[in-house]
């Protein structure tokens, strides 16, 4: 029976808390800890009692938590307390409440949380509680049949945590008419505190209270209190009652004071609670206080950094705030060293941020006194070449521009680079360039904000937005920030400035009392910032050019060279060095294939500049992290491109995490190993160090490899044999027969596991492969084990489609969904080589119904609002399937949706509205980056691993022949290197075909190829038999 927790009146006894677990015995509550971890609970001392003492040993990354059957249906308004302590290291804290399918979670989660020694007391309100995950559609939370407390670390974490007085209370609804705020200073009435009328002002001389009546129980943030000019108090600080005779002073709350010429100041608290708010104001000595006017604040208002100047950039003028703070979505690009490490981020509007969750340097002009921002110019982007990861923004202004770009030099002699290129400057360039016919007087300030480039709406990995500097100085040559950073100017700044919040206003881009003399500064806000400014006097045509080079202190606190001439020549370097990378496979075309090729030498930058030593991350901030999913195929994309040693880095590095009953890890980061089950990891491991093998031809690589395969297969048979029962040859279970268990490796299905194709595509592509592996290696008994559980994994996987595809009339994402998902079926076709086991007419419906679909959105048929650019595996899909038209006209769609065009970049997200803030994944997204790879490369030469051919040209219009034509040199197959000129003379269309030998099934050409054709291998004619589809 459910414990009701129902509405109540607004008497005080109706607010008490009634106990839910006092923790006297603790036999209702179990632990868990992820695989190969250990937890237990045990009773210990408690506040006044007994207690509840959860140990953990994590010897997987994950988490041990402590659960309880606690069924309770819960009120429109409530809180929840218990008491907590522990000795443990800092971790990620959760409390979830499950409902009574086990599948509907939500939380509260405490991120990076210290665990008090002593008895703390944890409150959270239903405004707390948010949905985590499950397949439920209503999430409003109404019951719960479960509560765990979680706690999630890393490899090697331990400890203990304990619990009491586990207690709930019903509180009021928020009135549906707000009761005015009602200001009393004793027993007087002084309404023009709180009236919003700037020309009443409640007036003091000597310290005094101010009693706010909110007029109900709330949440409340802070306030924002506006101050008569020249009469702001000397302190103030602020305390909370529920009935406004006991009262509690928050545990934290800052006064963020006005500027030197503002009247506007902010008290913030965080998780504040109350009826009643006392400000206890003391004025400056022998001066006045007037307060024109006290606004209560929303909690959001005081929750975190990022809520409070979200709040404020809303009554900001428009260009104080990066476009991110404002209501506007804004989007970035990487720049770092081909070796990978720490990158740093460029903003659309020339912000640059040196580092992960680092501040960043933002750049304004200041003409005649007006401040000009990102807000008062127009924008254009560019990379050098077209294509090289060295971005360029352009801020043009009515008679003036303002150039920013950004690089980082190659290691130089003497220093210490690696793998990890953390032993690299930030070189941020800034040109400011007379374009009118009259001299301009400028001057360029350059500021250092607490806030990065990754935006607040970016979440998962980094938080982004504000990024606190608490200590800033200025040393006559160059800016520390927090200790952790140098920012030297090449130039010396004809003046600099530092402030707080507190002191001196935010944003602040121009001081009265700026100088170049040393200063120092310490901002226990978290708002500190600094700015140097240059004065630039231009005639018509000239240029003022200056660098700020970031550098990191443990780098070693090195001097960088600031000399103009070595600057230059670091950036001519970068530039030289990825020309050379990003040009080992060569293909030109006409101007109408420039901006795809471009794209693909910059796809592959981003790939190589994401990656952390050997593990490849599809991301540089929120997805920094390493999955086998996405390192497999970015891998395929590396070989395919020429570059081994990335591909091969990776699969050493990551195999060894393979666990001890052989299951594939899905991820990898600092933490660990990550025992979350995904099923496609253990497919994907053996077609990565089968991709390898095929390209490389390295014996001893994969016979390092094949223990991990090895068990690797096993796993996957095991697990396709857990579903192969009598209990699936029954009812609506037939279609789940032989497949693969349910998990959440399909992004689609993190609500809730499921029987995904996608991971039984994969399951079969890895057996399949770990067979050819195991015939290379010698291994025969094993190959001719391993290749009759494929065939068997493979019928089951045809006779479950065939069963649903008659239901459907395409192929489903998923088995018990029965759901649509084109995207996910594409793997089937590349790189699993699955469609081999499907009907061919299902395959060609489902992709007829995606390209419907397609067209819809595109024409504006059907509405939508977001999509993900993995889509670009349907260009691949269309090239395969014949579909030439179709699969330039998604190219195309896709194409445009680059944000920033010239930067050549997708994020995971892409929305319909640029503008409209959101999560978007990461910026660049590099796994979707490897598709793009894919999907071009195809269109040139892609392997039918059916056949053993080489498909040639298959995805080239016959316009791209005209002229000139298409050239490929030093393409990676794995059979060998292709070459190839293809170009349309009078209507006959010339192949000329390199390579080292010829594959063991021919080249193939496409039907769009149709017509006279000539075509030579190695110079000699050959002769032409057939055409792909």
């Amino acid at each position: 029976m459910a414990i009701a927790v129902s509405a109540a009146g607004e008497n005080n006894a109706s607010h008490a808390f009634r106990l839910l677990d006092g923790f006297e015995s603790v036999g209702e509550w179990q632990p868990y800890a992820t695989e190969g971890s250990d937890a237990s609970v045990e009773t210990a001392g408690g506040v006044t009692g007994n207690g509840l003492k959860l140990s953990y040993d994590l010897r997987t990354a994950g988490g041990a938590n402590a659960y309880r059957a606690l069924p309770l249906d819960l009120s429109n308004n409530f809180e929840m307390a218990f008491k907590l302590r522990g000795h443990a290291p800092q971790a990620t804290f959760e409390v979830r409440l499950v409902d009574d399918s086990g599948g509907n979670v939500w939380w509260k989660q405490f991120r990076d949380y210290e665990f008090p020694d002593d008895w703390t007391t944890i409150r959270i309100r239903r405004s707390d509680i948010h949905f985590a995950w499950g397949p439920v559609d209503d999430h409003n939370l109404k019951t719960i049949a479960r509560i765990e407390f979680v706690i999630l670390g890393a490899i090697g974490d331990k400890g203990t945590v304990e619990f009491d007085t586990l207690e709930m209370r019903t509180l009021p609804e928020r009135p549906a008419v707000i009761p005015p705020v009602v200001a009393t200073a004793g027993d007087v009435a002084v309404p023009g505190a709180v009236d919003g009328n700037p020309e009443t002002t409640w007036t003091i001389d000597k310290d005094t209270d101010l009693t706010l009546d909110l007029g109900y129980l709330r949440d409340l943030g802070g306030l924002t209190l506006r101050w008569s000019e020249g009469q702001v108090p000397e302190a103030i600080d602020l305390a909370l009652s529920e009935d406004g005779t006991g009262w509690m002073v928050p545990k934290w709350q800052r006064y963020v004071g006005p500027s030197s010429t503002g009247t506007t100041g902010y008290l913030r608290t965080a998780d504040a609670f109350g009826r009643y708010v006392r400000l206890s104001v003391t004025p400056a000595s022998g001066g006045l206080v007037g307060l024109t006017d006290a606004t209560v604040e929303s909690r959001d208002f005081g929750q975190d950094d990022n809520r409070f100047l979200l709040s404020l950039a809303r009554d900001a003028k428009k260009g104080s705030y990066p476009r991110s703070f404002t209501g506007e979505q804004i989007y970035w690009t990487i720049v770092g060293p081909p070796q990978g490490g720490r990158s740093a981020l460029l903003s659309e509007d020339g912000a640059m941020e040196p580092g992960p969750g680092a501040f960043s340097i933002e750049p304004f002009l200041i003409e005649n006194g007006s401040v000009l921002s990102w807000a008062d110019a127009e924008h254009s982007h560019s990379l050098r070449d077209g294509y090289l990861p060295l971005p360029r923004v352009r801020r043009t202004h009515d008679g003036f521009s303002l150039d920013i770009s950004a690089h980082r030099p190659p290691v130089p002699a003497g220093r210490e680079g690696g793998m990890d290129g953390n032993a690299r400057d930030v070189v941020t360039r800034y040109r400011v360039t007379n374009t009118g016919t009259i001299r301009r007087t400028l001057i360029l300030a350059l500021a250092i904000r607490p806030m990065q480039v990754n935006p607040p709406t970016q979440t998962l990995n980094i938080v982004g937005g504000v990024s606190r500097i608490e200590q800033i100085s200025w040393n006559g040559a160059a800016f520390q920030v927090n200790g952790d950073w140098s920012v030297y100017p090449a130039l010396k700044p004809d003046q600099v400035s530092l402030a707080a919040f507190e002191r001196a206003g935010f944003p602040h881009v121009q001081d009265a009392e700026a100088s170049t003399d040393s200063q120092s500064l310490v901002a226990p806000g978290g708002f500190g910032s600094g700015v140097m400014y240059f004065h630039v006097d231009l005639a018509p045509g000239e240029v003022r050019d200056v660098s700020v080079v970031t550098v990191l202190a443990t780098d070693g606190g090195h001097a960088p060279d600031l000399d103009r001439e070595a600057i230059d020549a670091g950036e001519k370097a970068a530039a030289d060095e990825w020309r050379e990378i990003l040009n080992r496979v060569d293909i030109s075309g006409p101007p109408a294939s420039l901006p795809i090729l471009n794209a693909l030498k910059t796809a592959l930058a981003h790939m190589m500049i994401t990656r952390e030593g050997p593990g490849l991350r599809p991301g540089p901030r929120n997805y920094a992290r390493s999955w086998i999913r996405d390192g497999a195929m970015m891998s395929e994309g590396f070989l395919r491109l020429g570059h081994n040693e990335p591909a091969v880095d990776f699969a050493r590095w990551y195999a060894p995490h393979q666990f001890s009953n052989g299951k594939v890890p899905c991820c990898v980061d600092k933490r660990g190993a990550d025992p979350v089950v995904e099923n496609d990891s253990h497919g994907e491991l053996i077609f990565l160090v089968a991709d390898i093998y095929r390209y490389t031809r390295d014996r001893a690589f994969a016979e390092d490899m094949w223990p991990y395969v090895d068990k690797a297969a096993a796993t996957l048979n095991g697990l396709r044999l857990m579903e192969r029962t009598e209990h699936n040859r029954q009812g609506d279970r037939k279609a789940l027969y032989g497949l693969l268990p349910p998990s959440i490796s399909h992004e689609g299905y993190m609500d809730k596991p499921a029987y995904s194709f996608w991971d039984n595509f994969w399951g079969l592509k890895g057996l399949n492969d770990a067979a050819f592996l195991a015939e290379e290696l010698g291994h025969r008994d094993r190959a001719a084990e391993i290749r009759e559980d494929a065939t068997e994994f493979g019928a089951d996987i045809g006779a479950s489609v065939r069963l649903l595809g008659h239901e459907l009339g395409h192929v489903p994402g998923a088995a018990d969904r029965k759901d649509f998902d084109p995207t996910s079926t594409t793997i089937a076709l590349s790189p699993t080589g699955a469609a081999t086991v499907l009907p061919r007419d299902l395959l060609v419906t489902t992709f007829e119904k995606a390209w419907s679909e397609f067209v819809a959105r595109r024409d504006g048929q059907k509405a939508w609002e977001v999509y993900t650019p993995y889509e670009f595996r349907q260009v691949s899909a269309f090239v395969r399937l014949g579909e030439l038209e179709r699969a330039h006209a998604l190219l195309d769609f896709y194409m445009h949706d680059r944000r920033p065009a010239a930067w050549n970049q997708w994020g995971e997200v892409i929305g319909r509205l640029e503008r409209e803030p959101r999560f978007i994944g990461d910026m660049p997204h590099t796994w979707v980056g490897s598709d793009f790879i894919r999907a071009v490369l195809d269109l040139f030469v892609y392997a039918d691993t059916e056949t053993g051919s080489l498909v040639i040209g298959a995805g080239l219009p016959r316009s791209w022949l005209q002229g000139e034509g298409i050239r490929v040199r030093g393409l990676r197959t794995p059979y060998g290197e292709v070459s190839y000129t293809a170009r349309d003379e009078d209507g006959q269309v010339h192949v000329d075909l390199e390579g080292l030998s010829m594959p063991p099934g021919g080249f193939v050409l496409p039907a769009s190829l149709k017509g006279d054709v000539r075509v030579t291998f190695n110079g000699q004619a050959v002769d032409v038999i057939g055409t792909s589809p």
